[in-house]
């Protein structure tokens, strides 16, 4: 097991400066994933006479480790397997662990995770955080690990901590910095750089006491994901295609079918709508299976279905999908994952009979106001508090949807700034792309929203957003 990058030079300082300023008389220190001695020569830079020992499954980086690393005791070998008690008693553990989702993992791995953590779904630096104990421990984890449902795996054991930021070696990772097991007054070092020293910091890397957030007194409108089809596109049809299934075979039954991708690509429409004229086309291969071209596409979609690695997949046999869910009325598109480049989710309405593709969540039984609201900076900087996420990108599902605490008051002013938010976006320009790059009448109507929203939850004055996400959590 190990990592895909090793641990720039800037990181290495910073976690090797703050774990010796919370255990000033330390001598020995452990990095379980060592690769090629960056935090152990980045200890020794700055405490020359203590012990360094490390673990790397790769026989070539353990050399590398112990050229630069003169008299420091490398071991080459699975540092999840290993007694690290054994190899350096007493150490303080300091690592960049192999960062690796649930769904990448391989079989060993997963047992790995439950085996360290005692349950499923974490991420595999999490095994390595897990082994440490009790003893302290300050580690690189990736942004998910302390964000959504993952965090809770920190309860309120953080030490000290960084919050999640891109750092130059690390592509478009965004990672954190996580401390356990060290006496003495909390530190979370910010986004931009500043410090604070909370009372307590949760597992999302926010001074909030445990329990944060709590079950909202009021929610929206309920929310799910759409639909996965599993039958290797050969249920989708472009609208040319779709025209020459339908003369081929007339009886044919469709549905519009609505991905995040065509969503965020079409251009905006008159009452929050989307262009829809690029949508793709779903067969509902099931409704007709007896039609000699409908059944060729359903026996190419068992093909793919038994190919599959996942058993979900081939669990559903040749007909059926992961779900067949058609809101009745209109809803709220919105993607199950948007860049952090875009200062606003982008959503927009759908019409009855579309159809929510996996990589959407539909908001139903939605009017204007929820419309302001998912618009909102404040909606963003809770997603970017307490969602998950993937990469770099922010993540938002039912659930994150479900914790969002709904305001008494003050609706009516975000339903209409949120229609005027509508109203501003360019009819030609593609909804994603302006999102991106917003021009300043979009900008200008998202700041009135803003002021809406503020409004309605009685926001004090002068909060950044993640401060506003802080305050909102608490007082729920």
């Amino acid at each position: 097991m190990r990592t895909d990058w090793f641990t720039p030079p800037q990181l290495a300082r910073q976690l090797a400066e703050m774990t010796l300023a919370a255990a000033p008389r330390a001598q020995a220190f452990l990095d379980p994933a060592c690769g090629d001695g960056t935090l152990l020569a980045a200890i020794r830079g700055q405490r020359p006479d203590a012990r360094l020992h490390g673990i790397d499954i790769d026989p070539d980086a353990a050399k590398s480790a112990a050229i630069r690393l003169p008299g420091a005791h490398i071991v080459c070998g699975d540092a999840l397997g290993a007694d690290w008690q054994a190899i350096a008693p007493g150490a303080v553990v300091v690592a960049n662990p192999p960062f690796r989702g649930a769904a990448r993992q391989n079989a060993s791995e997963k047992a790995a995770v439950r085996a360290c953590t005692g349950s499923g779904g974490l991420d595999l630096a999490a095994a390595f955080a897990a082994k440490t104990g009790d003893a302290p421990a300050a580690m690189i984890v990736p942004a998910g690990l302390v964000r959504g449902s993952q965090a809770a795996f920190w309860a309120d054991r953080i030490s000290f901590a960084v919050r999640p930021q891109a750092w130059p070696g690390f592509l478009d990772v965004s990672v954190a910095i996580a401390a356990t097991g060290f006496p003495g007054p909390k530190t979370l070092v910010w986004e931009d750089g500043h410090a604070t020293h909370p009372e307590s910091i949760d597992g999302h890397l926010l001074p909030l006491p445990p329990g944060c957030p709590r079950k909202p007194a009021r929610c929206g409108p309920p929310a799910r994901y759409g639909n996965q089809t599993g039958c290797g596109g050969h249920w989708l049809f472009t609208p040319a295609q779709h025209g020459e299934f339908s003369a081929a075979e007339p009886q044919a039954r469709f549905t519009r079918f609505a991905d995040a991708d065509t969503m965020l690509a079409a251009n905006p429409a008159a009452g929050g709508h989307v262009d829809g004229s690029r949508f793709r086309w779903l067969l509902l291969a099931w409704e007709t299976p007896g039609l000699p071209h409908v059944a060729e596409r359903i026996q190419a979609a068992a093909a793919h279905r038994a190919q599959s690695a996942s058993p979900r997949a081939r669990a559903r046999g040749p007909r059926g999908m992961g779900c067949a869910f058609t809101p009745s009325g209109p809803w709220l598109a919105v993607p199950a994952v948007s860049s952090e480049n875009r200062p606003w989710m982008p959503v927009a309405f759908m019409d009855p009979g579309v159809r929510p593709s996996g990589k959407v969540v539909a908001v139903v039984d939605a009017g204007w106001d929820a419309f302001g609201l998912l618009s909102s900076t404040l909606l963003r900087s809770w997603l970017l508090a307490f969602g998950g996420g993937l990469e770099n990108r922010i993540g938002f599902g039912p659930s994150i949807w479900a914790s969002f605490p709904w305001p008494a008051h003050g609706l009516g002013p975000v339903a209409a700034a949120g229609q005027a938010v509508a109203q501003a976006r360019d009819p030609h320009v593609p909804l994603g792309e302006q999102y991106l790059r917003p021009h300043p009448a979009l900008a200008k109507a998202h700041a009135a929203l803003d002021a809406a929203v503020a409004g309605a939850y009685s926001l004090p004055g002068g909060m950044d957003g993640l401060e506003a996400a802080c305050w909102l959590a608490g007082r729920e």
